[in-house]
């Protein structure tokens, strides 16, 4: 704050979901003032979580963070995406792009993201190749897309199918 005149502080990250790849990605965020909730509230931040260590827990460094910032005066948030559990073992450049995306907006940086969209729209793509030739997957992903519950090892199982498929040459 005091060399380089920082007003604001932001950590990202993911966190794994549930849910399937094909639904809108959201943002989950953590804030450390009112002025801050309310500058994110316009860009559909999900701001009802309120963390709490528990008992004799340590705090999460994004906490410290947020503490630290605000015991400067200084506004902060820690901000996160969810990335789809079978997608936590590779790049997800869908969960990238939803973040860089909001701060994006929320900083106005001007960031050209073509080619990160393009390799979101990439996996999306590659995902359906792998639903189309494999029933196993195109069923698991099926259930997650209607909000069903998987069998025992069926998540697991999907994991590693797009795993392997993802991370397979491309010829």
């Amino acid at each position: 704050r005091d060399l380089c005149n920082v007003k604001e502080v932001y950590t990202v990250g993911s966190m794994i979901a549930f849910g399937p790849h094909t639904a809108p990605r959201q943002y989950f965020g953590t804030v450390n003032s009112p002025k801050m909730k309310k500058d994110l509230s316009p860009l559909g931040v999900t701001r009802d979580i309120d963390f709490e260590t528990p008992p004799g827990g340590k705090p999460t460094l994004n906490s410290f963070f947020l503490w630290a910032a605000k015991r400067r005066r200084v506004r902060a948030a820690a901000l996160w995406v969810p990335v789809p559990f079978y997608l936590a073992s590779v790049a997800d450049s869908a969960a990238h792009l939803t973040m860089l995306e909001l701060l994006d907006r929320r900083l106005e940086l001007t960031l050209d993201t073509t080619g990160l969209a393009a390799a979101a729209a990439a996996q999306d793509e590659e995902i359906d190749r792998i639903r189309a030739t494999d029933p196993a997957v195109d069923g698991t992903i099926g259930k997650l897309e209607g909000n069903q519950w998987l069998a025992d090892g069926e998540g697991e199982k999907l994991a590693k199918a797009v795993k392997k498929r993802l991370q397979e040459p491309r010829g």
